[in-house]
């Protein structure tokens, strides 16, 4: 068959396969007498004709032109909860906070007096240069009557010896012993009745050999005794009303 017959029957049977259709044929088959038809598959006898080779596919066409983009899409749901992290390591220790409300002792003009330990017996402990001094306050202050704003925290008048270099008890006086009061576990320093309704305690730090000629103690008041050489402390003294430590009584308690 001529070129150019087998050529137009291949166009009039392939056709067809120019227009869109939903048609299943894929194929081209060649019959014996030379008749092209379009087939899902060819028959035994026939024979598959290559379209690329007859020049019936055209080549690829140029790129299309990108497309519009899509709306955006609804959020997704929220995902499952995630499993809990590990522990993380402790934090360093805060700074220490205030100190609390307490009971405190202040004078007539509401001067801070000291800290009260013990309501019971009006006990409280004030600090006193670089001592801790326990002291009492009297609940029956009356100037009128001479009864004294403090009180000594152990006895009145003194029931601790007290020493002199002197031989009558005039001068200074000193103490041998109770020095260790504050040196010791206590926290504070007792205080004890001194001479004249004084109050005297111990200091501190300051033991030095020193020799004594007289003693004044609570049983026999004062007398003359033997040289006599150890280590003393000086006593340092407060005023029963307060005003040596720039206080006003009367003294009250005040709370939180």
């Amino acid at each position: 068959m001529p070129t150019s017959r087998l050529f137009l029957a291949l166009l009039v049977a392939v056709g067809p396969l120019l227009i869109p259709s939903n048609a299943p044929a894929a194929v081209l088959c060649k019959k014996k007498s030379g008749v092209i038809a379009v087939r899902d598959a060819c028959k035994a006898k026939e024979t598959r004709l290559d379209p690329d080779a007859l020049g019936l596919r055209g080549s690829q066409g140029a790129k299309g032109d990108s497309g519009q983009q899509g709306a955006t899409g609804s959020p997704g749901s929220p995902g499952s909860p995630g499993s809990p992290g590990a522990t993380g390591p402790m934090g360093s220790p805060g700074a220490t906070g205030p100190q609390g409300p307490a009971l405190v002792v202040k004078d007539a003009n509401g001067a801070f007096v000291g800290l009260l330990l013990d309501m019971q017996n009006h006990m409280f402990v004030r600090r006193v240069g670089d001592i801790l001094l326990r002291l009492q306050v009297d609940p029956n202050y009356n100037p009128s009557t001479g009864s004294p704003a403090l009180f000594p925290s152990v006895g009145n008048p003194a029931r601790i010896p007290l020493y002199y270099t002197s031989t009558d008890c005039s001068g200074a006086a000193l103490t041998d012993n109770y020095i260790d009061q504050y040196n010791g576990s206590n926290t504070y320093s007792e205080t004890y009745g001194g001479p004249g309704g004084t109050i005297i305690y111990p200091t501190a730090g300051t033991r030095g050999s020193i020799t004594v000629n007289s003693i004044n103690n609570a049983s026999s008041g004062c007398g003359a005794i033997a040289a006599y050489t150890t280590l003393f402390s000086p006593l340092l003294t407060i005023d029963s009303a307060g005003a040596a430590l720039g206080l006003v009584p009367p003294f009250h308690v005040e709370g939180p």
